[in-house]
């Protein structure tokens, strides 16, 4: 099972996030319509500004990619987000 840390980011710092996840990696993304859990991360189009992910086959209409707008996302997880802060507590 992962852990998960919820890290809120604004603007140029979602720019900075998104920039940093690597295609393929595991993230959980929070809109202000709803989340996706376990989803795969694709791509991230700085220009347009959307996030391309993969939903899991296991949730509802999941199995697909989608496409979203950063001004949708709220906040953004990674497995590893948790792991970085936990080095930094100990």
């Amino acid at each position: 099972m992962s852990k998960f840390q919820v890290i809120l980011i604004i603007d140029d710092s979602m720019n900075e996030r998104l920039r940093s996840i690597q295609p393929g990696s595991e993230i959980t993304i929070h809109t202000n319509d709803g989340s996706y859990y376990e989803a795969t991360f694709k791509h991230y189009d700085r220009r347009k500004k959307h996030v391309n992910i993969h939903i899991d086959r296991f949730y509802p209409n999941g199995g697909k990619d989608i496409c979203l707008d950063k001004q949708e996302i709220v906040s953004v997880q990674t497995p590893d987000s948790i792991d970085q802060t936990e080095e930094e507590i100990e």
